[in-house]
């Protein structure tokens, strides 16, 4: 799974959502603007205080097929990088 490589694929993933919440508006927008219209509302929001597991996890380590410290070569290449690899 990736980013949507098609203009059908983003219209069938808004589609999916407002088939799931009918009557919602759903549209994209950037996140600037969603910041901008959710700051009116912000007291009204819950606050959560509990630990949250992280969600955002990008680029080519998000892939765990394209990850490069998967394969022996790959793994030595990041710990080499990293500063952990010891040569004799």
């Amino acid at each position: 799974m990736g980013p949507p490589t098609s203009v059908a694929e983003i219209e069938s993933s808004l589609q999916a959502v407002r088939d799931e919440y009918p009557g919602a508006e759903v549209v994209t927008s950037t996140f600037d603007d969603f910041i901008r219209d959710v700051e009116p509302v912000k007291e009204q929001l819950p606050v959560v205080t509990a630990e949250v597991s992280h969600t955002i996890v990008a680029g080519i380590w998000a892939s765990v097929s394209k990850n490069p410290s998967d394969d022996l070569a790959g793994r030595r290449a990041t710990l080499g990088y990293m500063g952990r690899l010891q040569t004799r």
